[in-house]
């Protein structure tokens, strides 16, 4: 994935995250530690379950002019700590992340599912967080989060 000059020139970025993410478990797994979460809802977007060939469903953001997607804001990541959320989610090329709001002076960004990853698979039913979590932690914290470091040996912390 290729970052763009803002987001290198300023590594340190906060990220709002919507899905899997959100689950102290999964970002324990990824980082080896919990980062600072904030409790935050996004105006103007929907966040839906995805289909994908060989894939668990999982959470894509949309925008929707009507919808509020709720979610967290991480703060305090690290450059490890990018490189390794920013490979997680480009996993196929599928995400890019960019800027989708200010907090103040701080610029949050987020992982903007790309044309590719929406050509390639099936926009499903709403996400539900709560009503996920049991059902997806579990699974990408001992399955899906130990094959992705396999694959990249190189971000293992």
């Amino acid at each position: 994935m290729s970052l763009n000059s803002a987001e290198t020139d300023h590594p340190n970025r906060s990220v709002f995250v919507y899905g899997v993410l959100c689950f102290d478990k999964v970002l324990i797994a990824l980082l080896q530690r919990l980062p600072d979460k904030t409790q935050h809802r996004v105006d103007g977007h929907i966040a839906r379950l995805f289909e994908l060939d060989g894939w668990m469903p999982f959470p894509v953001l949309l925008q929707h002019p009507t919808q509020q997607v709720d979610g967290f804001v991480l703060r305090g990541l690290t450059t490890q700590d990018l490189a390794i959320l920013d490979r997680f989610e480009a996993a196929g090329h599928y995400y890019d992340r960019l800027p989708l709001f200010q907090l103040g002076d701080e610029t949050v960004d987020y992982y903007k599912p790309t044309t590719k990853l929406l050509q390639d698979g099936t926009i499903g039913q709403v996400w539900q967080t709560e009503i996920n979590q049991t059902l997806y932690a579990e699974r990408y914290a001992e399955q899906v989060i130990p094959e992705f470091f396999a694959s990249n040996p190189d971000l293992k912390l």
